[in-house]
């Protein structure tokens, strides 16, 4: 991902028209990034 990274700033940088989009396509890359997941802690439930 780091290198896809790099190379949307290097198109950004060369075409100031889309850097927006490119800035849009970093921040949607890193809500993808891969990694350890998250553990969800379960819901307690019935325990009046």
């Amino acid at each position: 991902m780091l290198d896809t990274a790099r190379r949307v700033r290097e198109f950004a940088n060369a075409y100031p028209e889309v850097a927006e989009e490119a800035k849009f396509l970093l921040d949607f890359m890193k809500a993808f990034r891969p990694g350890p997941k998250k553990e969800k802690k379960p819901v307690g439930g019935g325990n009046v």
